[in-house]
């Protein structure tokens, strides 16, 4: 703001027009009469009918208001108190009224309180000071006085009292610019006003961060002129909408640039973190706007998960319409569902929840061999007995949707295998339990498929209490049959009988169908036939047999507890 000093200047015949004004001459000689007297050493005094000086007392001319001072003379360019107010006499002795004076520090008389410095004095000439209210408003800002009158800046406390030391904005309230206007509904950017980022001891309680690892500090100063700041309260925050976006302050005023921090973090068996409050997330690299309703790549706090937060790891994140970040829960947004840990990190490849709002584990697709979730690997999938799996897509960075279908194409660690999901999302054969959805059989996701080097396979299922046991083609399916023989790849025959696998025959001959007349055992059944040596007969799968596995190789065993 622009200071103009007082400039009163008397009109260039001043001299003579108060000597009219003040003086009376007759024809008859002088007569004496209260009013202005211009002395022989150029000053003013005030003389009263009696002719003599008045003195300690104001007079007016003109409009304007003069202070006669002890000896009766005008006071100029002086800061005069006057009872419990304070005024200031120009260089013309003239009193200054509504508006701002510099007041030079030889104008302040000995013994007087104040400084040099900027002043204002109202429509009746008394300074503004401290006294009923700090703030001031002059046209339309706000201004801080002392008790002297002088006009405050920089940082200033509850009280309006200037604050020192290395970091002032922590006990400021007010930040009064250099003209002397506080900043209200104003943003302040600290290294415009002060060096460095705050100090490298200073660490901030609600942020969990220190300001050294901050690119640019920004307060903001309200309505009322007062810093917008949190309680000093791990995991508390201020949040304000300040022209439509919302931003958040810490105990010391400082804007968030990052995550707001977390009550409690805990890790599980998986070393997968969790918190008990949805974090959120001020963008330091959109000018600390809180993202809601929106979607967000970024890495963790340290305090909610420190290696990542070193490695600089980042994840998406969804938040919400009031900016929490959704975690721990399976989530519909924009039609499709996305799978988010304790956290608020999306999660994908093989997920596993409890219900859809207890996020239990996650793994990298590639992580796991197909043995691994037929339960027949070297590890144990942890939560793979007692929680619901699903598949979200590996495609992390364009997609890490849900998938569903019966026919899904995963590349694990030992190749590439299909998996089943649901509509709702959970997978065939959940919690390591063999299920036939339509003519295949899954279990925990993985469709059971043949080896394709041998083109068929058998999967071991359950059926009234005994093991029940059907043959299963390089793409899943069921083959079944009343009377069935197929032949692998590899010349291996799997006999089937009323749709059960019964028998795995390698013999140089296909067996044949033989009925009871014509069987050497006289029970129908599949038998080994040689046609060069008739005599040659036994049993292959009679209709009474039971299934025999024993002689099933080790690779078409493609289910066998």
């Amino acid at each position: 703001m622009s200071r103009k000093p007082w400039k009163w200047a008397l009109a260039a015949a001043r001299t003579t027009a108060l000597c009219v004004l003040f003086s009376v001459v007759s024809a008859f000689g002088a007569l004496a009469v209260e009013g202005w007297n211009l002395g022989e050493d150029g000053e003013w005094s005030y003389l009263d009918a009696a002719d003599r000086p008045v003195t300690d007392t104001w007079r007016s001319s003109r409009g304007y208001w003069y202070y006669l001072g002890p000896d009766g003379r005008m006071l100029k360019s002086t800061l005069l108190d006057k009872g419990a107010s304070r005024y200031w006499l120009d260089g013309d002795g003239r009193m200054a009224a509504g508006g701002w004076a510099y007041v030079p520090g030889d104008a302040i008389p000995d013994g007087s309180e104040g400084q040099e410095g900027w002043y204002y004095f109202g429509g009746d000439g008394k300074a503004y000071t401290s006294k009923g209210g700090k703030k001031k408003l002059i046209g339309d800002k706000y201004y801080i006085f002392d008790a002297d009158g002088q006009l405050q800046t920089g940082w200033l406390d509850g009280d309006g009292s200037p604050v020192e030391g290395e970091d002032p904005f922590v006990e400021a309230v007010y930040f009064a610019g250099p003209d002397g206007a506080l900043y209200t509904n104003a943003w302040l950017r600290y290294s415009d006003v002060e060096e460095g980022v705050g100090g490298s001891d200073l660490y901030s309680v609600t942020a969990a961060r220190s300001y050294t690892e901050y690119e640019e500090m920004w307060l903001y100063f309200d309505e009322s002129s007062k810093k917008v700041h949190a309680l000093p309260t791990a995991g508390s925050f201020k949040q304000r909408v300040i022209d439509g976006s919302t931003y958040g302050f810490d105990e010391n005023g400082i804007m968030f640039a990052s995550w707001t921090s977390v009550a409690t973090v805990s890790h599980a068996q998986q070393a997968d973190p969790t918190s008990d409050v949805s974090a959120k997330y001020f963008s330091g690299y959109d000018d600390g706007v809180l993202f809601k309703n929106s979607w967000f790549w970024m890495y963790p706090s340290e305090s909610q998960d420190a290696q990542e937060y070193h490695d600089m790891e980042a994840s998406w994140w969804y938040a919400d319409g009031s900016g929490r970040v959704v975690r721990d829960r399976i989530r519909l947004i924009n039609g499709r569902r996305y799978a988010f840990d304790g956290l608020g990190r999306m999660r994908t490849g093989f997920v596993y929840f409890d219900g859809r709002s207890d996020f239990v584990a996650s793994y990298d697709v590639d992580m796991w061999e197909s043995a691994d979730f037929k339960g027949l690997g070297s590890r144990w999938i942890y939560g793979s007995d007692l929680s619901d799996l699903y598949l979200f897509s590996p495609d992390e960075l364009n997609d890490g949707s849900m998938q569903t279908g019966t026919d899904i194409m995963v590349g694990l660690k030992d190749g590439y295998f299909y998996f089943g999901f649901a509509e709702n999302g959970k997978a065939f054969g959940n919690k390591n339990t063999l299920e036939k959805h339509g003519s295949k059989y899954y279990i925990n996701g993985l469709r059971l498929d043949a080896d394709p080097d041998f083109g068929y396979g058998v999967v071991e299922s359950e059926r009234d209490g005994a093991p029940y046991y059907q043959v299963v083609d390089v793409n899943g399916k069921v083959i079944e049959g009343e009377r069935k023989i197929v032949t692998d790849r590899q010349g291996g025959y799997y006999i089937i009988l009323k749709n059960q696998f019964v028998q795995y025959v390698t013999d140089a001959y296909k067996p044949k169908w033989l009925s009871a007349s014509s069987s050497p055992t006289g029970v129908a059944g599949y038998f080994h036939y040689d046609k060069d040596n008739k005599a040659d007969h036994y049993a292959r799968g009679a209709i009474s047999t039971v299934p025999n596995i024993s002689d099933l190789p080790r690779e078409v065993q493609v289910y066998i507890p």
